[in-house]
């Protein structure tokens, strides 16, 4: 009858659950340096302190917490175990931050637990990172705080351009610590060809020392330069006594035809601009009026000598300043020649009568009505389109967010002229703030070259801007020289195939991005191309490739407006070459070709003494706390321990066991051998 009833006994229990500790080690090739007065790298005494069983630090954290474990040096990745090999050529503490404590917000963790020698090198600021993870960060520091014996070639100051028989200063910044008083020689090698050589005695009180080599090709291409120390007895690593880099030489400098109308602001600093660039050599015509003819006797006389020029830039003059021989002389510069023309904004030259409605209203990017463009008064800043983020004219800096910064923050220009309308098939790379799709900066392919449109008589500002506010105008000075550069190098590039990198120069971890420009035989942008690459690796002494990796590691997207964009992870260091052929209609349009150098990233071998400080403020700014590695067995004592105590109700059945069952079965027997004794059965 009981059993019938199923009893059951309710109990409550209280169950205390393990919070997760997040344990972050850097793979970085810093962390193989072995410090003076140690045995073993700074990576093999992690190692060994998480192996070790008995009072390891591994069992230590293991009986408080749940240990969840990351190896990051330029990337963060989970691992089960920890086996970290220090092969990441760079650090980025702070996106490791981020990234562990996105994919654990809103679980049960104590922390994060960051073991590393405090090198940081690329991605976010740490400091930023920790400050928005809301969650304590214990940092432990590895390695001697102490500056190591050491000597580094700690920086190359280098124009990426050279000119065939041109010197090219190359400016070295060499770093020591340990060695006062010895002399080295600092070299500069091409391939195992010395190049120049500079003598340097050696003195830490200093700080750095700054030393000028100079390099003077013979020839064209893409050539691997090295700044070299030799390495000393007992130094910390020789990893830092080389630092690569590459040059392209091209055949000579840039020839620039500025014609001007009378002589104004824009005419003055854009003038200063082209004087001081040492690769450009400019040839000025100034319409004065009065001497009108002379002016006009100085363009050049014959088709043979404007073609000697690659960039006509076109200031705010009247087209009836030119004959009718000269303006086809330009048009065919352009058209034919692959030659490049830049138009200022004016009101000569884009108001009433003004080159909107003559022979090269064509060339313009810009739609221009019968009274002229319209001139617009009043204070505006550029705003870059998506193009214009990425284009080699617009590009400031080589760092985006920087590049954004700077156009952000220049001067306010004050005059605009506005057209009708942007031609099909021209791109616009900024345009008027207060008047958005309004092109400030333009351009369109034209012929077999490029037509630049700057819809602005105010850029001068810049310069002018800069040096009110006690700047100065390098920033103007670089637009420039970017976009007489690019446009010059459509003689270069008069292919239907363009092929562009957003860098020279590459880490191995860093992802090359793939910039293609295709047009039709008209030089019509074309967007439905079919586009296969190749990419081989040069051999350092010869242009010859000695392998090759499939194109299907690189896939291109249309952008519109015949570009297209892709990314290239490269496998190896090297001197690389890209292919790329653009198929259309079932046949071949036509190949474009890049080159680009991956190389080692010196950049771990740099100040490679433990930053203590920097580790503190981590810590201090996350409410954890600092250990020195040889303390850190006080680490498991000094991570909070979070208490996580839920609480849930068992019921156990009383009826249906086995003990019930056993009774049961008992009583059915007693009973039964009772009747039998009787006879009842």
């Amino acid at each position: 009858m009981i059993c019938l009833l199923e009893p059951t006994l309710v109990a409550r229990e209280d169950v205390q659950r393990k919070a997760s500790l997040l344990v972050m080690v850097d793979d970085s090739q810093s962390m193989s340096l072995t410090d003076a007065n140690d045995t073993v790298s700074r990576i093999d005494s992690v190692k060994e302190a998480f192996a070790r069983k008995e009072k390891g630090l591994m069992t230590a954290l293991a009986d408080k917490f749940n240990l969840h474990f990351y190896q990051f040096g330029s990337d963060c990745n989970s691992v089960e175990t920890l086996e970290p090999g220090a092969e990441g050529t760079l650090t980025n503490i702070g996106g490791a931050i981020s990234k562990v404590a996105s994919e654990w917000r809103g679980q049960f963790t104590a922390g994060m637990v960051l073991i590393t020698d405090g090198g940081n090198n690329s991605g976010e600021n740490p400091l930023e990172a920790v400050q928005q993870t809301g969650m304590p960060v214990y940092t432990v520091g590895v390695g001697s705080a102490e500056m190591p014996r050491d000597i580094q070639v700690a920086k190359v100051e280098v124009s990426p351009l050279a000119y065939v028989d041109h010197i090219l200063p190359v400016r070295a910044i060499i770093k020591s610590s340990g060695y006062d008083g010895r002399e080295v020689s600092v070299s500069l090698m091409q391939g195992r060809e010395l190049k120049d050589s500079v003598s340097l005695t050696l003195d830490s009180q200093y700080g750095e020392h700054v030393v000028d080599l100079q390099f003077r090709p013979k020839q064209e291409g893409t050539f691997n330069l090295t700044v070299t120390v030799p390495a000393a007895p007992e130094e910390l690593t020789d990893q830092n006594n080389v630092y690569p880099f590459f040059v392209k030489v091209v055949k000579t400098k840039l020839k620039v035809l500025y014609i001007e109308g009378k002589p104004r602001w824009e005419h003055t600093f854009l003038r200063r601009a082209l004087q001081q660039d040492p690769n450009i050599e400019s040839t000025l015509i100034v319409d004065a009026g009065s001497v009108l003819k002379s002016a006009q006797s100085q363009f050049p006389a014959t088709s043979k000598e404007l073609f000697l020029y690659d960039v006509v830039i076109i200031g705010d003059i009247n087209p009836g300043f030119f004959s009718d021989g000269q303006l086809n002389m330009i048009n065919e510069f352009v058209e034919d020649k692959s030659g490049g023309v830049i138009f200022l904004g004016g009101k000569r030259s884009l108001g009433r009568e003004g080159f909107g409605e003559s022979s090269l209203r064509g060339m313009l990017p810009i739609e221009i009505g019968p009274g002229g463009a319209r001139q617009m008064k009043g204070a505006f800043s550029p705003l870059l389109t998506q193009d214009g983020l990425r284009h080699p004219v617009t590009r400031l800096s080589d760092d985006r967010m920087e590049n954004v910064a700077i156009w952000r923050d220049m001067p306010v220009l004050m005059q605009f002229y506005q057209g009708t309308g942007i031609k099909l098939g021209a791109t616009i790379l900024a345009e008027n703030q207060r008047a958005p799709g309004q092109p400030l900066i333009a351009f369109q392919r034209y012929g077999q070259g490029i037509v630049l449109l700057v819809a602005s008589d105010s850029l001068w500002r810049w310069a002018f801007g800069s040096y009110t506010f006690g700047g100065d105008d390098s920033h103007y000075r670089r637009f420039w020289s970017g976009a007489i550069r690019w446009l010059a190098s459509a003689r270069t590039q008069a292919d239907l195939v363009n092929v562009q990198t957003d860098k020279g120069a590459y880490h191995r971890d860093e992802k090359v991005l793939i910039t293609a420009y295709v047009y039709d035989e008209s030089y019509t942008p074309l967007s439905e191309a079919q586009l296969k690459a190749q990419v081989s690796i040069l051999d350092i002494e010869s242009p010859t490739p000695d392998t090759q990796q499939p194109s299907s590691s690189i896939r291109f997207s249309a952008d519109g407006n015949g570009r297209y964009s892709a990314e290239f992870n490269p496998a190896r260091d090297g001197h690389y070459r890209l292919r790329v052929e653009a198929h259309h209609a079932g046949g071949l349009l036509g190949e474009g070709t890049a080159e680009f150098i991956v190389q080692a990233a010196i950049l771990e071998f740099q100040d490679t003494q433990l930053k203590e400080g920097f580790l503190k403020n981590i810590a201090d700014a996350s409410g954890g706390s600092y250990h020195h590695f040889s303390d850190v067995s006080d680490l498991p004592s000094s991570i909070r321990e979070v208490s996580d105590t839920y609480s849930f109700i068992r019921e156990r059945g009383l009826w249906d066991n086995s003990i019930v069952l056993i009774i049961a079965v008992a009583l059915l027997g007693t009973e039964w051998l009772l009747r039998k004794r009787r006879g009842l059965v």
